[in-house]
């Protein structure tokens, strides 16, 4: 798994971050495409909850190019999702630096 530093995800117009990179950069394993991890109860719930708050939490492009995009909490909740050290390491580097895919050095 690499480090957070090396993920560099895009960002779209709105400042949310590409979770089709972090798959990439995560391994990219099938079972760990964002699709899937839309599909899972707990994700709608915090995406569910995220709305509630007027939170515009993600934006999906569906189609053979589809692309999924998140707020940094999504993010997170994602990176846990595929392995729950690489959340550990990018919370921890965003309040230490106020970048979260800084991790000093």
């Amino acid at each position: 798994m690499p480090e957070i530093r090396q993920l560099n995800p895009r960002l779209n117009g709105e400042g949310r971050y590409c979770l089709n990179d972090i798959h990439k950069a995560a391994g990219g394993e099938n079972r760990h495409r964002p699709q899937f991890w839309l599909d899972v109860t707990s994700t709608q719930e915090l995406l569910n909850a995220l709305e509630k708050d007027g939170i515009p939490a993600f934006y999906t492009k569906c189609g053979r190019t589809g692309v999924t995009f998140g707020i940094l909490k999504v993010v997170y909740a994602y990176a846990s999702w595929i392995q729950s050290n690489l959340q550990h390491l990018g919370s921890g580097c965003f309040r230490t630096s106020g970048d979260p895919w800084f991790c000093g050095g």
